[in-house]
């Protein structure tokens, strides 16, 4: 009886005793450590945000390949793209169904173009608005701008952007390698501009332009981006109109 009064004792003892070991242990061994507090918000300068906004390529001409969903009025359409653009003016876009059929087409050669949409053509120069054709959120653009959105190539807007943004704002969002992210923000009465950036690396993540048109919304956003050209456009007028493209493979001068 005496032995197992004993043995009882010191069963029920022992995580007492061992506690303030075992936590001598963690903190030795870098275990408490876990429970790291959050760190000094990353330091952003003009000459940082200048050198992000500086990083995307101009592009000149470009051959891609990749997905596009457009979605018009709630109607969807979905398939593989692939793209075309030249200087001189040459600009082949087309997507396919899953069954590697052409659905819709658009195609310019010397700055005249033609868009074939469930067997009805439109013609065009790439000066003309696009109003009437039957893509999503078309009417806001020339067939140029069109053609050069679809193709990566952001508006002309973002390469004048000054250097001292009119807002600054720590993202809650992280990059992938686990970076702290700022938003920077260009805003006038027609157009916002929001480059979303990785102070650490100087590097961009994403771009949204966000006009106001005739009382609408127009967003474009470019993003993934990979040595200064970005894998993904959107173009939304809201959640039943708008255009999306994820290039796989993209090639550009």
């Amino acid at each position: 009886m005496p032995m197992r009064s004993l043995t009882i004792r010191t069963v029920t003892s022992a995580p007492a005793m061992l506690l303030p070991l075992i936590l001598a242990a963690m903190m030795a061994t870098g275990c408490a450590g876990r429970l790291k507090t959050a760190g000094p918000e990353p330091e952003v300068s003009e000459a940082i945000i200048s050198n992000a906004v500086s990083g995307p390529v101009k592009i000149s001409e470009l051959k891609g390949f990749g997905e596009i969903t457009m979605v018009k009025s709630g109607q969807k359409l979905s398939g593989k793209f692939d793209a075309l653009r030249k200087n001189s003016g040459t600009f082949n876009a087309q997507v396919y169904s899953p069954f590697g059929s052409a659905v819709a087409s658009i195609t310019a050669n010397d700055f005249k173009g033609r868009a074939d949409i469930n067997r009805e053509q439109f013609d065009f120069t790439f000066d003309d608005t696009m109003e009437g054709i039957p893509f999503p959120c078309a009417k806001y653009f020339t067939y140029e701008s069109f053609a050069k959105v679809l193709t990566a190539s952001m508006p002309n807007e973002f390469w004048a952007l000054p250097a001292a943004p009119d807002t600054l704002i720590h993202s809650k969002k992280r990059s992938k390698k686990g970076h702290k992210m700022v938003t920077a923000a260009w805003v006038s009465d027609t157009l916002t501009i929001r480059a979303l950036l990785v102070p650490k690396t100087g590097l961009l993540e994403s771009v949204a332009f966000n006009y106001a048109v005739d009382g609408k919304k127009l967003t474009m956003q470019f993003g993934r981006f990979k040595r200064g050209v970005p894998y993904e456009i959107l173009v939304r007028e809201n959640s039943k109109n708008y255009i999306s493209v994820n290039y796989e493979t993209i090639t550009w001068k």
